[in-house]
């Protein structure tokens, strides 16, 4: 497979881990003593699907470091932001003002800049 399906799945592995955190993060409530709070956390599937999708993502990113130059694939983990609001839209229920979408536009902006000058 290429470097760039490596890439981005790295990233959609990351964001995933925010997602199933999030998830296991509101699971626990607000409740109770941190003693409760972590208790709760910590039996929460969510939260090892979550340590899980990050480890992926880890060992995923250390291949696609050998593939990129630092300076081109830490700028595109920008589209993890995205990716992350999407899942939050589709999973969470959450609502995105227009002043995040905009951030989402410039972010989304610069990862296309990012692509044309590693083009070049």
């Amino acid at each position: 497979m290429n470097n760039l399906f490596w890439l981005l799945l790295s990233i959609a592995l990351g964001a995933a881990g925010q997602l199933f955190l999030k998830m296991a993060s509101d699971g626990a409530g607000h409740q109770g003593s941190l003693v409760q709070f972590y208790g709760a956390l910590a039996t929460n599937r969510n939260l090892w699907f979550g340590f899980i999708s990050y480890g992926l993502s880890f060992a995923i990113w250390m291949r696609v470091l050998t593939a990129y130059e630092l300076s081109y694939a830490r700028p595109m983990v920008g589209l993890g932001y995205v990716m992350t609001v999407i899942l939050a839209i589709i999973f969470l229920g959450e609502k995105v003002t227009m002043m995040r979408w905009i951030g989402i536009l410039l972010t989304v902006s610069g990862i296309i800049l990012l692509n044309i000058s590693n083009n070049n």
